[in-house]
């Protein structure tokens, strides 16, 4: 049975605009278009609003022999769902509820290094874009430990940024120091098992520190100090204040609900914001998932929206 890998390749390969990819993942995404999978409706709802598909979605209907017809299914059109991100939010205008977090983030910055500390998808990584866009003077990152290789690459990274052709340990310090900058680092839990040290963290720690013109967020779900084995060393994360990233307050959820990036779109029932809110407990992710799913149900009988949030809840739980 297919899972949801299908969706989350096709939504990357959506994003990447390569057609022979784009292609490829499609083929493979009509495996969970079929009734009895379990993101199949919502799998079709993403069909439809993506227009990925020429003729009409066609369903497998259990019980019918091989020979016989596929049934065409009538889906009727959808105008453009409002509630479609996934991932970080790099849009300001998409930006909605956190602006009072983004202000207080910028002021504890003023005379400091912070670090980010929030479970998955609170909107750690939305809120380093944000500063990034926002940011008055050069920025480097957000480097996304998931994405490092190892010490050399980091390295590179951080050379790259600075405008260095290479990166070696000394090159990078003496650039920091002539430097006005913001280092962003993003997903910091996932330093050591890309083979980032205590060491490498403690040296970046010392450049900074000897750095008046730098300042740097680091993004994690736990306190940093507990990121690395016991023995190598704890005293490198003295210099970021915790900066807590909860869930929303009700208040910000109705207006993200409301979705005022795209306020020409039908508005839902205030019964099915308050049914969503409850569903969510105002976490920002599960609200926009909320919305997607109410959104296809505003706008189609047969979709069962809290079925279908339910399922997702379950699958990424």
């Amino acid at each position: 049975m297919a899972d949801k890998t299908a969706y989350l390749n096709l939504l990357e390969a959506c994003e990447s605009q390569c057609p022979s990819k784009l292609e490829l993942q499609k083929q493979l995404f009509r495996e969970i278009l079929a009734d009895g999978e379990p993101l199949a409706g919502f799998a079709r709802a993403f069909a439809r609003h993506k227009k990925l598909f020429d003729a009409p979605i066609r369903l497998a209907i259990p019980g019918l022999a091989q020979a016989d017809p596929i049934v065409e299914v009538h889906r009727p059109n959808q105008p453009l769902n409002p509630f479609t991100q996934t991932a970080a939010i790099h849009e300001p205008s998409r930006f909605i509820g956190r602006e009072k977090l983004l202000q207080r983030l910028r002021r504890s910055l003023e005379g400091g290094n912070v670090a980010l500390i929030g479970p998955a998808k609170i909107g750690k990584s939305s809120l380093l874009y944000q500063l990034k866009q926002t940011w008055q003077g050069d920025v480097i990152g957000p480097i996304d430990f998931q994405g490092v290789s190892g010490k050399d690459d980091f390295l590179a990274q951080l050379a790259a940024g600075l405008g260095l052709a290479k990166g070696s340990d000394d090159e990078i310090r003496d650039a920091f120091k002539q430097r006005r900058l913001l280092l962003l680092l993003d997903e910091i839990e996932y330093a050591p098992t890309v083979g980032i040290s205590v060491r490498v963290m403690t040296w970046l720690r010392a450049i900074c520190n000897a750095s008046p013109g730098v300042s740097a967020v680091i993004a994690g779900q736990k306190p940093i100090g507990h990121i690395f084995e016991q023995g190598e060393g704890s005293d490198w994360d003295n210099i970021f204040s915790p900066f807590p990233v909860s869930t929303m307050t009700e208040a910000e959820a109705r207006v993200l609900l409301a979705h005022p990036w795209l306020a020409e779109q039908a508005a839902l029932p205030e019964e099915v914001v308050a049914e969503i809110i409850g569903a969510s407990a105002c976490h920002p992710f599960w609200l926009q998932r909320g919305g997607y799913h109410a959104f296809e149900g505003l706008h189609d009988p047969d979709y069962d929206w809290r079925g279908e949030l339910a399922r997702e809840k379950g699958a990424g739980s």
